[in-house]
């Protein structure tokens, strides 16, 4: 009897845990997700939308969706910018009601003459908000859905994005590549000539010519993201049929973007100045005749006059520096960091691994060599043997990878400068003694307050 009794119990607390799950917790999480729809203000997905229509201060926007693309049908028919349009759409499915004003009054809202009016083209049917006043908050906005008359508040983006302009809306995207794929870029002036520059083996940029000079590598790596995805800042006109009038007519003006096989990634032609910061420009397989800014114009044709670096090393970040090297006439030694401040000994051809560096001296160094600027450079070239072999050399590393470093050859024999160059770099630069001066390439000039000096320091 009292086994049954323990049988019929154990039944109905299993019954009622079922109950329990069933109706608590999974019909709690069904009731959540009801819930969640039921705040959202319009329920859709915006892979559903098909066209969105946007009225706006009399001007009435178009929008359908082909495919994997937005155009733009009115005002002007052009491609839309998707990532604009996935935004809005993104805003409005995640939109909610946040709060119910009721009916009320029209004008207070806004609501009677609405700041945007949006219909929103589904395969299910159209859906339509009037979007008037922001409230005092600044963060939501007075919304009527549909023909209903009662007045909710939603998020003050969506009014936001629907008061883009025509321009706003369009895809101003006139190249998209990817900048690691780019490995030689031309630029063509007209009244400075044309430059050419290619990425090293390790990723720096030369000048393609005769000397391969190293090109200022904050220079060339703002153009290359700035013309690898351009995007223009107006519209010249829709199509190319008088380029003659923008001085689109030559190549003579442009920059060309190259792939490893030389296949051309973007080829971009600029003609006249438009007289408000811009230039007109244009793009092969896209119809408009763009207006480009000028900043970006001006930079590469200053590049083009310019195209060297004034940094003596190739660039590196002073703390992520762990290993030095240095060789010289009277020393080769290594030093290795040990933390943000402490270096050590690691060889020296004078003293042993317990010579004691000053704090902060090696790091001094470093930045030092970060800072040394070029003082001219040699024209022509001086003859290999005033650099190589040099008479000091400094390399520095990184996780193990050489990552900069400079060799320093003898005086020029016409002047008093020193003949420098990057490690192995083709195309060497002058040094100004003076500047040589705040670098201490010796142990001695590291070393901690009371150490002795190395073995030979001493001699006259």
């Amino acid at each position: 009897m009292r086994f049954r009794t323990t049988l019929i119990v154990a039944l109905v607390a299993a019954a009622f845990g079922a109950y329990v799950y069933l109706h608590e917790v999974r019909g709690g999480e069904d009731r959540a997700r009801r819930r969640a729809a039921a705040e959202k203000l319009l329920g859709i997905e915006p892979a559903s939308v098909t066209a969105v229509h946007i009225t706006r201060s009399g001007t009435r926007f178009e929008f359908e969706r082909r495919g994997d693309v937005w155009i733009i049908l009115q005002p002007t028919p052009a491609p839309c910018d998707p990532r604009l349009m996935a935004a809005f759409l993104d805003t409005l499915a995640a939109a909610r009601r946040e709060d119910e004003v009721g009916g009320g009054d029209l004008v207070r809202y806004g609501l009677d003459s609405p700041a945007a009016q949006v219909e929103i083209v589904t395969g299910s049917g159209t859906r339509k908000l009037a979007l008037g006043r922001i409230n005092p908050l600044q963060t939501l906005v007075y919304v009527l859905v549909d023909d209903r008359k009662d007045v909710m508040l939603t998020t003050s983006a969506l009014l936001t994005q629907s008061l883009n302009n025509a321009f706003g809306w369009r895809d101003k995207r006139m190249t998209d590549v990817d900048p690691d794929r780019v490995e030689r870029m031309e630029f063509r002036t007209l009244t400075r000539g044309s430059l050419v520059v290619k990425r090293t083996a390790r990723r720096a940029w030369h000048v393609e010519g005769p000397i391969a000079w190293r090109v200022d590598p904050v220079h060339a790596q703002n153009l290359l993201q700035g013309l690898a995805r351009l995007e223009c800042v107006g519209i010249g006109a829709e199509h190319k049929v008088e380029v003659n009038k923008y001085g689109l007519g030559t190549r003579r003006f442009g920059a060309l973007l190259q792939a490893a096989d030389g296949s051309a990634l973007a080829d971009v032609v600029v003609g006249f100045e438009d007289g408000h910061g811009a230039y007109f420009g244009m793009v092969p397989n896209k119809p408009e005749v763009f207006k480009v800014d000028g900043r970006l114009v001006n930079a590469w044709f200053e590049l083009v006059g310019e195209p060297r670096d004034r940094k003596a090393l190739p660039p590196f970040l002073p703390e992520k520096i762990d290993r030095i090297r240095v060789r010289t006439s009277d020393d080769t030694f290594e030093l290795r960091r040990l933390s943000a401040i402490d270096w050590k000994v690691a060889a020296s051809q004078k003293v042993d691994s317990t010579f004691a560096l000053a704090p902060g001296s090696v790091d001094g160094l470093l930045t030092s060599l970060a800072t040394l600027e070029v003082s001219g450079y040699p024209d022509p070239q001086p003859p290999a043997s005033t650099y190589d072999p040099a008479s000091i050399e400094v390399l520095l590393y990184a996780s193990g990878e050489q990552v900069s470093g400079i060799e320093i050859g003898t005086r020029d024999p016409r002047g008093i400068q020193l003949i420098a160059r990057g490690p192995g770099e083709p195309a060497v630069f002058h040094i100004s003694p003076a500047a040589m001066l705040d670098v201490p390439f010796d142990l001695e000039r590291l070393k901690a307050e009371g150490e002795p000096g190395p073995e030979g320091t001493d001699r006259g």
